[in-house]
């Protein structure tokens, strides 16, 4: 039983990024970094990763409650800070498709900026593509994600770029036909995020 289990998990490779941008935290400020994750929603499937609020009063009727939209494509997930809504997803098809971070202004979806990638050297199935969710660092308010071909980009709350990583060039991370980037996490001054490589 455990050589399957190693088996499967051998190919899965789990890398740490150091954001530079986080120091000591005093009490005051994690007072605030645990108000701020409590009251936005700042990782794929939320707070505790479950994908389900604690929030009470919310709509029933979300046809009724709509207050704005945006044409986009994908299956990502939008992240909420600071009265900011990111959304990652993807615009054309084929040879003019690219994945983009957008960030929209919460209340009225106004794009207050956004940050296009066009795919290189990966497999993905077009209608695959923006599979995940980007996060946002509950200290910083700076917002992380990943592209379907691995790139591993920061971005500070008015998208100015803080670095970017290649991981399929650095780390040989592999890409499939089914996208699915997923989201990644931080955890103090540390970005993490999951991935399957060629090295095992």
């Amino acid at each position: 039983m455990h050589k399957k289990i190693f088996a499967l998990l051998l190919p899965i490779a789990s890398f740490i990024f150091h954001q530079g941008c986080v120091s000591k935290v005093s009490k005051t400020e994690k007072q605030v970094v645990t108000e701020t994750i409590n009251s936005n929603w700042l990782y794929w499937r939320g707070a505790d990763g479950t994908g389900v609020s604690d929030q009470t009063g919310l709509p029933t009727d979300l046809n009724k409650s709509l207050i704005w939209t945006h044409d986009i494509q994908g299956g990502g997930v939008p992240v909420i800070a600071g009265g900011k809504a990111y959304q990652f997803g993807y615009y054309g098809t084929t040879d003019d498709l690219q994945e983009a971070l957008v960030c929209f202004d919460a209340s009225s979806g106004d794009v207050l900026w956004q940050k296009r990638h066009s795919d290189f050297i990966s497999d993905i199935v077009y209608n695959r593509y923006a599979v995940g969710a980007a996060c946002v660092d509950p200290a910083s308010g700076n917002v992380y994600f990943q592209t379907s071909p691995g790139l591993l980009i920061g971005y500070d709350s008015d998208g100015n770029k803080l670095w970017e990583r290649s991981l399929m060039e650095e780390f040989a991370r592999l890409t499939f036909p089914n996208g699915r980037t997923g989201g990644p996490c931080v955890d103090g001054h540390l970005v993490i995020i999951h991935a399957i490589t060629a090295n095992w």
